[in-house]
């Protein structure tokens, strides 16, 4: 006599079976590490700004441009994540995320000024905003069902240690 055919699992409820382990527990500090450098760049982005004005003269208005370019900068980061990691997966935009936080962090030390500081602030903004998501999405993904909530409320406290 055939045997019904086996109906195939959905990766959640293999997770959920699996439970929390060590690869979860790294995933959800690695992605907390992306998470805390955000919430650090937002907290230092008016002292620096502030540093940075006085040496440069700059007025009030360039100074709020510079600061609000990071937060433009962190919106259409949010709006291209979402679509971007669903195409090509979770890894890709967290590594380029991490690179271009990295890369263009350095380089607004090596700004010449307003419009060099404004658009390489832009771009870390940017990378916050298209990395972020992602990890935050990721680690709910890897997560058992019942930890979840935990998971989300970790990421949460790292951003707040930053």
């Amino acid at each position: 006599m055939d045997e019904p055919p086996q109906v195939p699992r959905l990766v959640g409820s293999v997770i959920d079976d699996i439970g929390m382990g060590p690869y979860q527990v790294k995933e959800v500090v690695l992605s907390g590490c992306v998470v805390l450098a955000e919430g650090a760049e937002l907290l230092l982005v008016s002292s620096v700004t502030r540093a940075v004005a006085e040496d440069w003269g700059l007025n009030a208005t360039q100074k709020g441009t510079i600061v609000s370019v990071v937060f433009m900068g962190v919106l259409i980061g949010n709006l291209i994540s979402g679509p971007c990691s669903d195409r090509i997966g979770r890894r890709w935009p967290i590594i380029i995320s991490v690179a271009a936080v990295g890369i263009f962090s350095i380089l607004s030390a090596f700004t010449i000024g307003f419009w060099t500081l404004a658009i390489v602030r832009g771009v870390v903004g940017l990378a916050f905003g298209f990395g972020v998501p992602v990890c935050k999405a990721y680690c709910l993904e890897v997560a058992p069902t019942s930890w979840r909530s935990f998971s989300c409320v970790l990421l949460n406290l790292f951003y707040s240690a930053g």
